[in-house]
């Protein structure tokens, strides 16, 4: 009878799903909790073929990278509007004090299936070369490969959709995490796994200064 490792098929599906709502759903606030659940996955993937503390050590980085982020937002909510794609705007140029202002780009149904339509098909392509990938790295699971490729393929596909600091932040962190399962399974080096926790923490706080500078830009 086939046996099913039912572990590393949930993280596959975290990351699939955590990866698509990063790019469907226009609220800073969904995407920020996909991020967490998103490097829940990683963990999952990556705790077969690297020490537990050490898979553990890439998932703290991202939630700190969640966290960097979300207290970066929550300080700007004070002066400004932060939008669901990440731009700022003053208050006053609202009409409203305490709701977030949308973004046609993000919130309108044609801009969410165009980007949900894009990902599958992505996503399928990148399934596709699933096989393949596991030939150039003999080490590299199935399950693996797919979560590996699908959060490539979503990240590529964010940093293309926007130019906004947050997109292009979690865009960024989606593809350093696909990079990371390949890496860990082709090299499980402590010292490259703390390498990599250290740029994602770098990316997230390159993330809030750039999210100030914006609200600045825009509040002056």
């Amino acid at each position: 009878m086939l046996e099913i490792d039912w572990l590393p098929l949930m993280g596959v599906l975290l990351v699939i799903a955590s990866s698509f709502t990063l790019l469907i759903n226009p609220a800073w606030q969904t995407s920020l909790v996909a991020l967490s659940i998103q490097y829940l996955g990683v963990f999952i993937l990556v705790s077969n073929v690297l020490p537990l503390g050490i898979a553990a050590v890439k998932l703290v980085a991202g939630w700190m990278a969640g966290i960097v982020l979300a207290m970066s937002i929550s300080g700007l909510l004070r002066r400004v509007a932060v939008l669901p794609d990440g731009s700022a705007i003053p208050r006053d140029s609202l009409g409203q004090s305490d709701s977030l202002a949308g973004s046609p780009g993000w919130q309108t149904r044609s801009g969410c299936a165009f980007r949900l339509l894009t990902g599958l098909l992505v996503g399928m392509a990148g399934l596709s070369l699933a096989p393949q990938l596991t030939v150039w790295v003999p080490k590299l699971s199935n399950e693996q490969a797919w979560g590996s490729v699908i959060l490539l393929g979503v990240g590529l596909l964010q940093l293309g959709f926007t130019i906004q600091p947050l997109r292009t932040i979690l865009g960024l962190l989606t593809f350093l995490a696909g990079f990371e399962i390949i890496y860990a399974t082709a090299e499980p080096s402590a010292l490259v796994a703390g390498l990599l926790a250290v740029i994602n923490l770098g990316l997230a706080l390159a993330g809030a200064y750039l999210l100030m500078v914006d609200a600045l830009e825009e509040s002056a």
